[in-house]
């Protein structure tokens, strides 16, 4: 045809080096396109006789490195030619070959897992699907079909629904199309209860054994560690442990109250069974916690960026109740008690080497990191499943205002809680007097103290029920001694005895600082002279200085025959016949 013979000039003339025509109808009246490309051959040129003899490209080649070619022994030059190869194609060949190339050959090749499929979308405001394997949902718009808007947002991943059915698909954009790949949710979680229950088994199997390595032992071991508790506890060690009787009338060994208060620790020596048991289980949970949380922080390199553990990390999928939300939440929930615990850990190693107002602050900071830990979890674990936290922090204004009409007291607590910290009225530590109750301050919480007697009562105290206490550690104590004489005794001769004698008292004593010191007179009774003796010592010891100066003042006013006067009550009988001769 005519309209053909220009591109093939192109060809022959240098122009071009391939052409593909226009298609159109040959002689024998069928539809064809051709298609040429060109080709090039080589041939002797000069004044032999095998003059324009076909040679090779390498026969070219050596021809241009050496200016000349011999060939049976005569020199001969060699030039290129151009030629153009064409082949024709029929119709039902371009057809067959279109047809491969179209949207439904492309996606119906694709194939995601074991019952997933792809689904095409155009980029208009519509999102019209072009490509589904339901014929039903091809030309229906994303509304249509009930998926929401935010899969077209950019990379999204999570659960959406495709005409009433839920999938998990991951939208992507590419080329100017929306390629969405979809698996049925069913058939993604196909093998979650053969897991669960491998690991039920696997887990329960994992604490039995513990169980039984914990609880096994034998009588004879049974024994001693009852008769090392007994030992300890007789002797007044603190090794945390005292001895109590169940109300079903079974003695039983448990954490005293002062080590739980104070957060003393039990050796494993000392530990029963149970608690012995619940020391591993802690310990294996801790194991599997850190495990966790390290494979959360390394998921990218363990799981890789495109596994679903680093889906679920990162946060990509969309906030609702699904199962990457209760995943999430989990992992939330693992990550605060692992970060309070080693907060917990720091703050308890700090208080517990510096002084009383640090390890006051100290049980402060701890009750707001369990509150603040509890509190974070829940707020942030309700905002992955789906609710607004901005309506969630309306909603606690609204309850604090509700509960603080209704739960006065409670906040009065907390405030005169901070109050107590900060103004230092008293710290941990400190020997108190509140009303008629007297020990030491073990614990200060939010809403209560809690104060040890020296009998080892602990008496709870909501703080704004604490007023007019006395703090009797700010100083110095002194210990006091009253002890009476006789009016006829000597009192001069008394004093040079007591001021020889008191020096030496308080040298045998280490719990009294300095020497004790006879002060006078305090009062002049109905049968005897007061007098007052006074000992510095701390508060914690006052009690004890107080009984070791009664005896051995007792000691030696024995000892130097002074008497110690006391109620004498003389008792008359008369006798009947007495009583007959005074009536006479």
């Amino acid at each position: 045809a005519e309209d053909q013979g220009e591109p093939r000039l192109d060809v022959i003339s240098g122009r071009a080096d391939s052409v593909i025509q226009k298609a159109g109808i040959d002689e024998t009246g069928k539809n064809v396109q051709y298609v040429g490309t060109v080709y090039h051959y080589y041939t002797l040129s000069g004044e032999g006789p095998d003059c324009g003899r076909y040679v090779s490209s390498a026969d070219y080649a050596a021809y241009l490195k050496d200016g000349s070619f011999d060939y049976k022994g005569s020199s001969y030059g060699i030039d290129m030619h151009r030629g153009l190869l064409q082949g024709g194609i029929a119709d039902t060949t371009i057809l067959s070959i279109m047809e491969s190339t179209s949207n439904s050959a492309l996606m119906s090749q694709i194939s995601v897992g074991a019952d997933g499929f792809p689904v095409l979308f155009d980029n208009s405001s519509e999102h019209v699907c072009l490509w589904s394997p339901y014929e039903s949902a091809v030309g229906r718009t994303a509304a249509e079909l009930n998926i929401s808007d935010s899969a077209f947002s950019g990379s999204f991943k999570g659960f959406t629904r495709m005409d009433g059915v839920k999938y998990f698909q991951t939208y992507s954009f590419d080329n100017g199309y929306w390629l969405a790949t979809t698996i049925p949710t069913d058939t993604m979680l196909a093998g979650r209860n053969t897991i669960s229950i491998i690991t039920t088994v696997i887990s329960t199997v994992f604490f039995l054994l513990i169980f039984i390595l914990c609880i096994f032992s034998t009588e004879g071991e049974e024994d001693l560690l009852e008769a090392s508790l007994e030992k300890k506890i007789g002797r007044n060690a603190d090794n945390g442990m005292v001895k109590i009787m169940m109300p079903s009338g079974k003695m039983k060994y448990v954490r005293s109250a002062s080590a739980r208060y104070s957060g003393g620790k039990v050796l494993w020596e000392d530990m029963t069974t149970d608690q012995r048991l619940s020391r591993v289980l802690k310990i294996a949970i801790s194991i599997i916690v850190v495990c966790i949380l390290l494979s959360v922080i390394f998921c990218d390199r363990i799981f890789g960026a495109d596994s679903s553990i680093s889906y679920i990390v990162h946060g990509d999928w969309e906030r609702g109740m699904n199962y990457f939300a209760v995943v999430a939440f989990a992992t939330v929930i693992l990550s605060v008690s692992v970060i309070s615990f080693v907060i917990t850990a720091f703050i308890t190693f700090i208080i517990r080497n510096m002084g009383a107002r640090i390890e006051t602050v100290g049980q402060l900071l701890l009750s707001v990191v369990k509150y603040g830990a509890v509190l974070f979890s829940i707020f942030y674990g309700l905002s992955l499943i789906g609710f607004s936290t901005a309506g969630l922090v309306t909603s606690a204004s609204i309850m604090s205002i509700v509960i603080g009409l209704g739960a006065q007291s409670l906040i009065g607590d907390i405030l005169s809680g901070i109050f107590i910290v900060f103004e230092g009225a008293f710290r941990v530590g400190d020997i108190v007097t509140l009303g008629d109750f007297r020990g030491s301050v073990v614990d200060i919480g939010l809403r209560t103290t809690k104060i040890e007697s020296p009998s080892g009562d602990i008496k709870i105290f909501n703080n704004s029920s604490i007023a007019g206490i006395i703090n009797m550690t700010k100083k110095t104590s002194r210990a006091l001694c009253d002890i009476s004489i006789e009016y006829s005794a000597d009192l001069r001769h008394v004093e040079d005895i007591l001021n020889e004698a008191l020096p030496k008292i308080g040298d045998a004593n280490d719990m009294i600082i300095g020497q004790p010191k006879y002060i006078g007179v305090i009062q002049l009774g109905e049968s005897s002279v007061v007098l007052r003796i006074v000992a510095e010592c701390n508060e914690k010891n006052r009690n004890s200085v107080a009984r070791y100066l009664n005896r051995e003042l007792f000691l030696l006013f024995s000892e130097h025959n002074i008497n110690i006067p006391f109620p004498q009550v003389t008792v008359s009988y008369i006798h009947p016949d007495d009583e007959a001769d005074s009536d006479k």
